[in-house]
């Protein structure tokens, strides 16, 4: 386990007891997290009228719908980069996700789906019309790499359509 000595207090502690910064050579604090916490409340005491200033400009600008939707913005921004960078663990994330809530998951999807059952298949007629021609592409490539099981499904069929045919004489 790392540690660290405070240079305010003195007290060697846990590396993690130091808040992460980045200029520092092992990206942690050169102060604790307590020497710090008292260090701003004793600096809060002697400037009250600095505090209230500084509390009421966080407040106007957090109540205004603007600063809202530009914070949604980067966060969304943020997410974004995050997935391209590293998609291999929002895979990962996803999955264990699924894994975890998968009964849940399928009886909420097919609850949905019974309740109202027309939407997704409207949208996937709508997608399908649209699409024609990359439809027929990723359908003739799909045959081709299972022609073998087709075809035999298709003699399973026949077969079975003529058993019918011939028990009913």
């Amino acid at each position: 386990m790392r540690t660290r000595t405070c240079r305010k207090c003195g007290e060697t502690k846990a590396f993690d007891l130091f808040h992460r910064h980045k200029d520092c050579i092992d990206g942690r604090s050169y102060t604790c997290k307590a020497c710090i916490s008292a260090a701003t409340a004793a600096w809060a005491k002697k400037n009250p009228v600095l505090v209230r200033a500084q509390q009421k400009r966080y407040r106007a600008k957090e109540r205004t719908a603007a600063w809202h939707e530009n914070r949604k913005r980067r966060e969304r921004e943020q997410m974004a980069r995050y997935r391209k960078k590293h998609p291999e663990r929002v895979r990962a994330a996803r999955v264990d996700y699924y894994e975890r809530n998968r009964e849940s998951l399928l009886a909420s999807a097919a609850e949905r789906y019974h309740k109202n059952p027309g939407p997704p298949m409207a949208r996937s007629a709508v997608w399908r019309a649209k699409n024609k021609e990359r439809m027929k592409v990723t359908q003739a490539a799909w045959y081709r790499k299972n022609k073998e099981h087709v075809l035999a499904q298709q003699r399973a069929y026949r077969k079975k359509k003529l058993a019918a045919a011939n028990a009913e004489e």
